[in-house]
């Protein structure tokens, strides 16, 4: 799921305010606020266009920049609708800014308060994933690759990938483990297990 909020002057504002690490910007047609627990959005000119990501909900945050756009985008989860109720979904609300600087100060503020909504201490030790190819539906890689290393990526997690080669491998693999030099163990499995 991918969305784009953008207006004419969104970031060009006429005035900034800091306290407590809240950031607000405001323009003549839109604003965007940052808060303790959430961002939120509205463009004034166009009222039915607004909304909010929940930092509960929000994993990253990636500048975006394009040969005539930039900006920055929110990566997170929501409710799935369809075949997908009841699960949760990717989801990147994408945000144009009016230069690379103010993309930038979004990012590391929003990088700021996503710390301290999932109590991340700096730095993080690494993940170390392993991956069964042959179980279920042998759609692990696929699901590893299209959908969890995104998401470890614009966290900003480091990983360690290791795949199975044959049964009881994975059983090895933890068995050397220095289980301290590592923040989780998780496995990716072809069934969707994760």
């Amino acid at each position: 799921v991918s969305n784009i909020f953008s207006c004419p002057s969104f970031l060009r504002c006429m005035a900034e305010v800091k306290h407590k690490n809240l950031l607000v910007y405001r323009g003549d047609d839109c604003e965007a606020s940052l808060y303790s627990d959430r961002f939120y959005w509205e463009n004034i000119a166009n009222p039915t266009q607004h909304g909010q990501a929940k930092f509960e909900n929000t994993y990253g945050v990636v500048k975006r920049e394009g040969k005539k756009k930039v900006g920055f985008s929110l990566l997170g989860v929501t409710e799935g609708s369809g075949k997908k109720k009841g699960k949760k979904v990717p989801i990147e609300i994408s945000f144009l800014t009016a230069s690379s600087r103010e993309a930038d100060e979004w990012v590391k503020k929003i990088k700021e308060q996503l710390k301290t909504t999932w109590h991340c201490p700096a730095p993080r030790k690494p993940v170390f994933i392993i991956i069964n190819p042959f179980s279920g539906e042998k759609q692990a890689m696929k699901l590893f690759e299209t959908v969890i290393q995104p998401m470890l990526d614009s966290s900003g997690l480091e990983y360690e990938v290791a795949e199975t080669q044959k049964p009881g491998h994975a059983t090895e693999l933890a068995r050397d483990l220095k289980i301290g030099q590592w923040s989780a163990i998780a496995t990716v499995s072809g069934d969707g297990l994760l």
